[in-house]
């Protein structure tokens, strides 16, 4: 710097010369004013800008420290086989992930050993939901009504055996060889309708194989053929006669129905009698239903 110069430095440090004119006399006072407010002034300006610039790099400083810290997350979940090494790379690459590849790389990668957590969610028993036993192990009361190829139901200690009218003549004769005395039921053409493990049956006779308590319910549609003939039904039980019902006037068929409870053991056995009190010896059946079930 020569001596027809001077130096004005401003608050950021730099250094601007500026000429003087050897001549005095045309030294313009009023420049140099203007001078020294035009460094005031760029001084505000630079103080501004710095108060702008620094919260934003302290905001890019934080943004950075986050970045870091969800990368890390991510490569220690990785790490434990909760996201796979693709998201991992995205993520590497600050590269922005839709929620389906999250939901497809997670599909996958469900703990199975927590029965708690189902890939279909933890709602049960309602529409397209998973359905939950009750804590004894039941299905709940839920509308059944499309399942289908299921067995057919037998009642535990049920059997239900008949004879309907089958062919002709339409009817079984079964032959009294004395009159009032009366004969087991035991034919061919009875039936079997429905019969649980508690049972066997052979010809219209029922035998047990569970003992227990049973509910007896029996009926018949009968005619003795002949006019002014009285004929009876009963029930056998192990061939010895129990609740009798005798009639008069049975030439047109007539129906009857016998209800009890019976006692029976192991190797009981339950059938329907008949006799006729005239001297034809002779019953017509035309129907009977024999249905035994255990209450106890």
């Amino acid at each position: 710097m020569d001596e027809n110069s001077v130096t004005v430095t401003n608050n950021t440090g730099n250094a601007i010369n500026v000429e003087i004119s050897t001549d005095t006399s045309l030294l313009n006072i009023e420049s140099a004013a203007l001078y020294t407010t035009a460094i005031v002034e760029h001084n505000a300006k630079t103080d501004a800008h710095l108060n702008i610039v620094s919260p934003i790099k302290d905001d890019i400083q934080e943004i950075n420290q986050s970045l870091e810290g969800l990368n890390s997350s991510l490569q220690a979940k990785a790490n434990s086989s909760d996201v796979t090494a693709s998201l991992l790379t995205k993520a590497n690459q600050s590269t922005t992930y839709t929620k389906t590849e999250v939901d497809t790389a997670m599909a996958n990668k469900v703990n199975t050993s927590d029965l708690t957590l189902t890939k279909q969610g933890n709602t049960f028993n309602g529409n397209s939901k998973l359905i939950q036993t009750t804590s004894t192990g039941k299905y709940p009361a839920l509308d059944g009504s499309l399942i289908t190829n299921l067995p057919t139901y037998i009642p535990k200690g049920y059997s239900h055996i008949y004879y309907d009218n089958p062919g002709s003549p339409g009817y079984l004769t079964i032959t009294i060889a004395t009159a009032g005395t009366y004969v087991g039921v035991s034919n061919s053409a009875i039936q079997i309708n429905q019969i649980s493990s508690d049972f066997t049956c052979s010809n219209g006779i029922i035998t047990c194989a569970v003992a227990g308590k049973y509910k007896l319910n029996a009926d018949a549609c009968l005619s003795s053929g002949a006019a002014s003939q009285a004929i009876g039904l009963a029930i056998f039980k192990n061939g010895a006669r129990l609740s009798t019902i005798a009639f008069n006037e049975c030439y047109i068929s007539y129906s009857v129905a016998i209800n009890g409870i019976l006692d029976l053991s192991v190797g009981s056995t339950v059938q329907l009698a008949v006799t006729n009190y005239s001297s034809t010896n002779q019953v017509r059946i035309y129907n009977l239903n024999l249905v035994l079930q255990r209450i106890e």
